[in-house]
């Protein structure tokens, strides 16, 4: 009995999905065309973002000093969260 339910199971969720391919297929295009959609590395418009997140994250986590003029953060912290807002696309978590 199981077995007739999942083989007439299947052949429905497939043509339900509409004419065309099937939504795990368009799902899986539409994963490869964001990831085909970021900049990458080296190309003026990676490094624009790149310098965007790295403003943004001494802005967010860094600590003001007034007498200098500007922000500070331990070098490590400031580049792990600069790669993972470059990672979300422009995002400072």
């Amino acid at each position: 009995m199981k077995a007739i339910v999942i083989t007439l199971f299947f052949p429905v969720v497939l043509l339900a999905s509409g004419p065309g391919t099937p939504f795990f297929v368009s799902d899986a295009k539409a994963q490869s065309t964001a990831q085909n959609s970021r900049p990458q590395p080296g190309t003026p418009e990676w490094e624009a973002l790149w310098k965007k997140c790295r403003h943004a994250v001494f802005r967010k986590y860094g600590d003001h000093q007034r007498e200098r003029k500007r922000y500070v953060l331990p070098s490590d912290r400031a580049v792990a969260l600069t790669d993972s807002c470059v990672a979300n696309g422009g995002r400072v978590l």
